[in-house]
């Protein structure tokens, strides 16, 4: 029995449920009302992501590039226009003073026409030249396009959202798809972090966009159109992680190559006095000011007489012995640890990095005691391996929580499938007609699912932040008259 407009899907998330929650905050209900929708004809006639079919060899770089230059050309209608586009991040489609937007989109619509073709295009090509980089030119590095293309995503955003509201639905999807187009360039147009992050935050506005639209009476249901999103290249980010690791190679790779036989005091300190600059120039580059090379070298000096036993202690702790770390120098068991520590970090911060994301949440703890938190006052030699690792956490909440709201969104597009072929709310989420609910990439189970009567059924699901281990959705079913 199908109900084409009659019934409707009442789903109250409350963004403030958290189980196990120590803030004793109440719940804060928002409803929301979904409509039965059955998937499209063909079923893949919406698309998030370019279908195989469409897809060229074209680079997206270049038209970025040109359309953030005509951004920076040009002046703005007011000055506030930016502020206004910023306010309206917020506001809903049916909400939006349609000709106030209107006429800032206008005004911004070259840049966006300049986008218009990266919609297919899937080979992404940006070569800063890192590989020829020192460690500390590649920390300073600045990457202004990657950060000013959250500008662009704004007004994707902002277009995306007038259309909805205007009922213009197959434009606002292929506004969406562009959306989602400009987040693979962010994120994988380089190797850095940085534009991962930016990528997945792009994403997840697109998301919060397509949020706002399936509630909405006669709104296509997107399931496989989210379903087709590949998620290893839009939210993970295990290569990015991993490319981190390359500055601090870098360094370890300039402590020069050792064999058992020891390269004597001389040989150790021409390694040393270079390495100190390179750490110097590290360290001020993430925290700003000149290079003082000759302090650099100075300072080398009183850090060997001050680690030279514990870093023989250290050495004599493995392979090299006890009896070969006391015949070294100071100077090259102080060369031999620094290269030890570095190696170590690097390859702890990796080794956690290919965790899955059921078990990256469940090992938290373990995972943290690897790295610990950072101390007031900081060895050089650790300073330089925390800083290139300290960020771990934050790139891998931000992977899975991305690909969280991905499937959560799913979950609802099941779910206006399966009433609008039966009518009622599914007893169970392996009880989903026609389709499936994804899991939650988190725990890579089901999301949880509690039908409490006929009408009314609650989902639950871990979010990943220890403070807020689970939101709650409540799902009603009623009939308009």
């Amino acid at each position: 029995m199908r109900f084409a407009r009659s019934l409707c899907l009442a789903v109250f998330v409350l963004t403030a449920v958290h189980a196990g929650s120590s803030r004793g905050d109440e719940a804060n209900d928002t409803v929301v009302t979904l409509h039965p929708m059955a998937a499209p004809d063909p079923m893949m006639k919406y698309r998030l992501w370019p279908g195989p079919h469409d897809r060229t060899e074209l680079n997206p770089m270049h038209p970025i590039n040109r359309a953030l230059i005509m951004l920076y050309q040009q002046t703005p209608p007011d000055d506030e226009a930016w502020e206004k586009v910023e306010s309206w991040a917020d506001t809903s489609p049916d909400e939006l003073p349609i000709e106030e937007v209107q006429k800032t989109l206008a005004y911004f619509g070259q840049s966006l026409d300049e986008l218009a073709s990266i919609e297919n295009a899937m080979r992404i090509e940006y070569s800063l030249d890192t590989d020829n980089l020192t460690a500390a030119e590649t920390a300073s590095l600045v990457v202004p396009e990657l950060q000013d293309m959250r500008l662009l995503a704004r007004l994707i955003e902002l277009r995306a959202k007038l259309e909805i509201g205007q009922s213009r639905y197959d434009d606002a999807i292929a506004t969406l798809r562009l959306g989602f187009r400009l987040s693979d360039a962010a994120g994988n147009s380089t190797h850095f972090l940085v534009g991962k992050l930016i990528g997945v935050a792009i994403a997840q506005r697109m998301f919060a966009v397509i949020e706002t639209a399936i509630i909405r009476e006669d709104f296509p249901n997107l399931y496989w159109a989210l379903a087709a999103m590949p998620s290893d290249r839009l939210f993970r980010m295990n290569e990015s992680l991993e490319h981190e690791s390359v500055l601090l190679n870098k360094l370890i790779q300039q402590t020069g190559e050792f064999t058992n036989e020891p390269i004597g005091r001389n040989a150790a300190i021409a390694r040393l006095e270079p390495l100190a600059i390179t750490i110097d120039d590290f360290i001020r580059a993430n925290n700003g000011g000149e290079s003082e090379p000759e302090l650099a070298r100075l300072m080398s000096g009183v850090y060997v007489a001050a680690m030279a036993e514990p870093s023989r202690e250290l050495l004599a702790a493995t392979a090299i012995g006890e009896k070969r770390a006391s015949e070294l120098s100071a100077a090259e068991a102080v060369l031999r640890s620094i290269r030890l520590r570095w190696e170590r970090h690097r390859d702890r911060y990796l080794a956690w990095t290919m965790l899955p994301p059921e078990l990256w949440t469940n090992y938290e703890t373990e995972r943290d005691a690897a790295f610990g938190n950072e101390p007031e006052i900081l060895d050089p030699i650790d300073k330089v391996a925390w800083t290139v690792t300290a960020r771990l956490s934050l790139p891998i909440s931000a992977s899975y929580r991305a690909e969280l709201t991905r499937n959560r969104l799913m979950l609802l597009e099941a779910i206006r499938m399966h009433a609008n072929d039966t009518g009622q709310l599914p007893e169970t989420l392996s009880g989903l007609r026609p389709v499936p609910a994804w899991l939650n990439p988190l725990t890579a189970l089901p999301f949880g699912y509690q039908l409490s009567h006929a009408d009314h059924a609650v989902v639950s699901y871990d979010t990943g932040v220890p403070a807020e281990p689970k939101s709650t959705i409540h799902v009603a079913l009623k009939v308009v008259k």
